[in-house]
C-alpha cells in the first residue's frame, strides 16, 4: 500500500501486529506519544491483511512468533504482492537465525525483544522515521521519473541526449520521426553523422566554445541528413548537463522540423 498525498502527508501511519493484546495496547500508547505517529493494531496476520485492504500504511511492525501464520510468512506474503512497504520484524532474544532469514526475505529491520518491554519503542522513533522517509523519497522519485518519461516521449519536438563525446544516448519518438531513423539506426551513432559535412567543423567548434562554455545555445538553423539520405531543414537548441563537479557530461538537444516554413 502506498501513502496517499493529503493534508496529513507527514503523519506516519503504523500497523503493529502481535497476538498479545495487552502488549499491543502498550505499544500503541508508547508510539503515539510521538504526535507524528498514528498506530493501528492487529492480533493476527489475518486481521492485519484485512486492515491493509482497507487502509494505507507507511510501515508494518510484526512479531515473529504468532499462531496460525507467523511474522516471517506474513512478510513473504507482503513481498509476494510487490508491496515495498517498510517491514520491521520482532524476534526473541538471541534468535539471530530468524532475524537473518527475515532480512533475506525483504525485512527492512529487525527488533530484538528485550527486558525493557515497551520502553524499547521509545528509542525506536528514529528508525521508523528513517525507513518511512526513505520509502517516501523513493516513491516521489518514481513519480517524477514517470512525469519526465511522459514529457520526453509525448513532446512534439525531437529530443536527443548526446554524451560529451558526441555519441547519441537517448532519443524520443519525435526525433526518430524527424530523422527518419529507427532505434537500431540511432544506437551507437555519433550526433555529427546527422550533420552535413560542410557544417561539421563549425558545429564541433560551437559545441566546444559556445555550448560547453555558456551552458546553452540560442536557437539556430541547420540541415540534418536523414537516415534515408534526404536533407531536412531543422532548428535546434542545446542545453548542457553537468555532473557533481560542475563539469559538462552531455547535451540535451531539442530539434524542430522547419521544412514547411522554408
Amino acid at each position: 500500500m502506498f501513502t496517499h498525498e493529503s493534508e496529513v502527508y507527514h503523519m506516519i501511519r503504523i500497523l503493529v501486529v502481535d497476538d498479545l493484546k495487552a502488549l499491543l495496547d502498550a505499544v500503541k500508547f508508547v508510539l503515539e506519544s510521538n504526535q507524528g505517529f498514528q498506530v493501528d493494531t492487529a492480533t493476527s496476520v489475518e486481521q492485519a491483511l484485512s486492515y491493509l485492504e482497507e487502509h494505507e500504511y507507511d510501515i508494518i511492525i510484526s512479531d515473529y512468533f504468532m499462531p496460525d501464520i507467523n511474522g516471517l510468512e506474513f512478510l513473504k506474503h507482503i513481498r509476494s504482492m510487490n508491496n515495498t512497504i517498510p517491514f520491521i520484524i520482532q524476534t526473541g532474544q538471541g534468535d539471530e537465525i530468524t532475524a537473518i532469514e527475515a532480512l533475506q526475505n525483504g525485512a527492512d529491520y529487525f527488533l530484538e525483544k528485550g527486558n525493557e518491554g515497551t520502553l524499547q519503542y521509545l528509542g525506536f522513533t528514529q528508525i521508523i522515521n528513517l525507513l518511512v522517509s526513505k520509502r517516501r523519497n523513493e516513491e516521489h522519485l518514481k513519480k517524477n521519473v514517470a512525469k519526465y518519461e511522459n514529457l520526453f516521449e509525448l513532446n512534439s519536438d525531437g529530443i536527443v541526449y548526446v554524451d560529451k563525446d558526441g555519441q547519441i544516448q537517448d532519443v524520443n519518438s519525435s526525433f526518430l520521426e524527424i530523422t527518419g531513423c529507427s532505434k537500431d539506426d540511432i544506437r551507437n551513432m555519433s550526433y555529427l553523422q546527422l550533420i552535413p559535412e560542410e557544417w561539421t567543423d563549425f558545429d564541433k567548434k560551437a559545441i566546444k566554445e559556445q555550448i560547453f562554455t555558456d551552458g546553452r545555445s540560442e536557437e539556430f538553423r541547420r540541415d540534418y541528413i536523414r537516415c534515408d539520405g534526404f536533407r531536412l531543414p531543422i532548428s535546434l537548441r542545446a542545453l548542457v548537463v553537468k555532473n557533481h563537479q560542475d563539469e559538462p557530461e552531455g547535451i540535451w538537444i531539442i530539434v524542430r522540423d522547419v521544412s514547411r516554413e522554408v
